[in-house]
């Protein structure tokens, strides 16, 4: 910030305290279907490949 001719500057510090803590922890439907997703990707197959086994095995994205 300019004012006249000198500069201005704003310090501060922002200190944040919570009692309490996030973990978030998946489905685990979800879970399996990711670690599927890894050892299939492991094993190189490409994204293709693993979308059309995933398809024929008629699982399913978590949206559907």
């Amino acid at each position: 910030m300019i004012y006249g001719e000198h500069k201005l500057f704003i310090k501060f510090n922002v200190l944040v305290e919570t009692k309490r803590l996030s973990v978030y922890t998946l489905n685990p439907k979800r879970t399996d279907r990711l670690e599927l997703i890894k050892t299939l990707s492991d094993k190189v197959l490409n994204s293709v490949k693993i979308s059309e086994y995933l398809n024929e095995r008629n699982l399913k994205s978590p949206k559907g």
